[in-house]
């Protein structure tokens, strides 16, 4: 139990060196107490900066040796207060400070931009590090009669960020269009590019982007995927300690598959990759088939998926199996043959990592069959099925308690550091581990309330059971709980 582990350990340095133990789900932050340190020296000495009490800084440190309480202290320019926090919790923050820091001070160097300042140009940089700069996964820029609206979704969430002239908007699609080496003379149908935007911090974020011919006029969709992030680890995609307990042992029998399932955007890829981290080793064979390629993943073949060019999933993991693998990370099971083969490969004694589109775990098992998977092969050859979806993580600057049917909750403010009361995500989840009752009806063509009353039976915990124990922890809050698992 990580999290435990952590604790435990965080009180001993407590009681070993007489500072006092803190959780940070119950503290309130300063976000100028966090900029009173550069962010490198931080994460070097795993600190948080909590806030300013008088004189003193009061900082949060796994554990505070006097070298780094001493140079913390020096570049603070004040006396710090140190208080201890677990390790994870203390890392899992300063990651979501990392991801939320982009571009405050970076330049872009964008293709063709040296020395160009026209005002499309300057246009696609100011939106492009406007977006990345507020954490956005993607940008909108929608045509309607008289105006384009600009859109950012954050944290899963879709925001108005001003409008521009359909003049204006004109001369932005054609330069995203010489960026993405796209026919700029073709506006009756969609498209599809990509193009890179470096930063003067060696940061590279990956644009995808498809142009779609509407009633007045393209509108343009951009997806923003930063190559230069590093895969989390289970631990920081919010997975409780029992769950993902679970998963170790799954992933950690080398053989069977391991499938994600949610709506699109609710992070499977992200979680596949989390898994990656653990089985990347020197002496395993990885490979992943993806569309797009997401996170690096040393050590790795890492496949991408071109369709225009004949290479789909299918095709792809055919080659995959005449390649030694030992593990395979396949992106997405689309269609009957690449569900038949990933599943055959799981039980030729390979580690499968895919993803469905199901509403819940249960459900997995019961699409395989529908998708003309035979029933024993699904039944043999899935060893666990984790359903999930993402929720805003409620800002812990800002949050304000309050109480509840005798329990204290919180709910969402708003400051400076946060986008609304929230900041980042965090995810709900159901893991359904296979068991010999649970094969046997999965075999036998059980329909998927069978199954899914048995799995409930062996103590199968649902999506809103998990959401709510996060409601309870002050991570999210409850409405936005029933905005992303409906009841």
């Amino acid at each position: 139990m990580p999290d435990r582990l952590a604790e435990l350990r965080a009180k001993s340095l407590a009681t070993e060196h007489g500072f006092p133990m803190v959780r940070l789900r119950d503290v309130a932050f300063d976000p100028d107490a966090v900029r009173a340190i550069p962010f490198e020296a931080l994460q070097r000495h795993t600190a948080l900066p909590l806030a300013m009490i008088g004189d003193l800084l009061r900082v949060a440190f796994a554990s505070p040796s006097p070298e780094a309480v001493s140079e913390l202290s020096r570049l603070a320019l004040c006396e710090i207060e140190p208080v201890l926090a677990p390790r994870n919790e203390i890392a899992a923050m300063l990651a979501e400070i990392d991801r939320g820091g982009a571009l405050q001070h970076e330049e872009l160097l964008l293709e063709g931009a040296h020395g160009v300042d026209a005002p499309a140009v300057r246009a696609v940089n100011d939106i492009l590090k406007q977006a990345i700069a507020a954490r956005a996964s993607d940008i909108h820029l929608v045509p309607s009669e008289d105006t384009f609206s600009l859109r950012f979704r954050i944290d899963g969430v879709v925001e108005q960020h001003g409008s521009m002239s359909v003049a204006d908007a004109g001369a932005l699609v054609l330069r995203v269009k010489v960026l993405a080496k796209l026919d700029i003379a073709e506006r009756r149908r969609p498209q599809d590019g990509r193009f890179a935007v470096g930063t003067t911090n060696g940061r590279t974020v990956d644009v995808r982007v498809t142009l779609l011919p509407t009633l007045h006029g393209e509108g343009i969709v951009l997806r923003l995927l930063e190559k230069t992030k590093k895969a989390p680890s289970l631990t920081e995609l919010g997975l409780e300690p029992r769950m993902q307990m679970e998963i170790q042992r799954v992933v950690d029998r080398g053989v069977g598959a391991l499938l994600v399932t949610g709506p699109t955007g609710s992070g499977k890829s992200t979680t596949l990759h989390a898994a990656l981290v653990d089985l990347a080793r020197p002496d395993r064979a990885v490979i992943t088939i993806e569309d797009p390629v997401e996170y690096e993943v040393p050590g790795a073949y890492q496949l991408q998926i071109h369709s225009t060019a004949g290479i789909t999933y299918a095709s792809a993991l055919r080659s995959v199996l005449r390649g030694d693998p030992d593990v395979i990370m396949v992106g997405e099971i689309r269609d009957s043959e690449t569900a038949t083969l990933a599943l055959g490969a799981s039980l030729a004694g390979h580690m499968v990592l895919s993803t469905l589109h199901t509403n819940d775990a249960p459900g997995a098992l019961t699409r395989l069959a529908e998708m003309g998977v035979d029933s024993y092969v699904v039944a043999a050859g899935v060893s666990g099925v984790l359903a999930q979806r993402l929720a805003r993580r409620l800002c812990l600057y800002c949050r304000e308690p309050f109480e509840h049917e005798g329990r204290t909750r919180f709910r969402a403010v708003g400051c400076q550091w946060c986008n609304g009361g929230h900041f980042g995500r965090v995810g709900v989840f159901q893991l359904l581990t296979m068991d010999t009752r649970l094969r046997a009806l999965v075999a036998d063509g059980a329909s998927n309330d069978v199954v899914a009353a048995a799995a409930a039976e062996g103590g199968l915990q649902s999506l809103w059971a998990d959401g709510l124990a996060k409601v309870e922890a002050g991570l999210i809050t409850e409405e936005e709980l029933h905005r992303v698992v409906p009841r």
